[in-house]
């Protein structure tokens, strides 16, 4: 899975991009609701796409985003400071549980390009009223 969380002008939102075993990408972006500051964006993405795995029983999966702090606090090695991060970061714990396997990974920014795409689009996302 790669994720990735966007706050832009126009709201914010999410990219994820599953990548099969054969290495084919699933993308997918989502509109959040209302506006999140980046970090809460990303954590977004994050849950997301381990929502999605656990949805499609994947018990093995690798997690790679750009964001160093998202990263190193799910890995443990930051501790989280931020009170409104706390829920979240509790969240991605209970979720990890579901796998047999999982690792997080950062890697640079520029790797993680389209993924980043797909968040700018999530957050211009707009279903109109019926």
């Amino acid at each position: 899975i790669h994720f990735d969380g966007s706050f832009t002008f126009h709201g914010s939102g999410t990219g994820v991009v599953l990548i099969t075993p054969s290495g084919d990408p699933i993308p997918q972006a989502f509109h959040l609701g209302f506006p999140y500051m980046n970090n809460i964006a990303e954590y977004e993405a994050l849950i997301i796409g381990m929502k999605l795995t656990i949805k499609w029983d994947i018990h093995h999966v690798k997690i790679v985003g750009d964001s160093q702090l998202i990263i190193k606090q799910v890995n443990d090695e930051y501790k989280v400071k931020d009170e409104k991060i706390i829920p979240y970061k509790k969240l991605v714990e209970t979720l990890k549980e579901y796998f047999v396997c999982i690792t997080f990974e950062q890697i640079p920014r520029a790797q993680n390009r389209f993924v980043d795409v797909m968040a700018t689009v999530g957050s211009m996302l707009r279903i109109p009223p019926e």
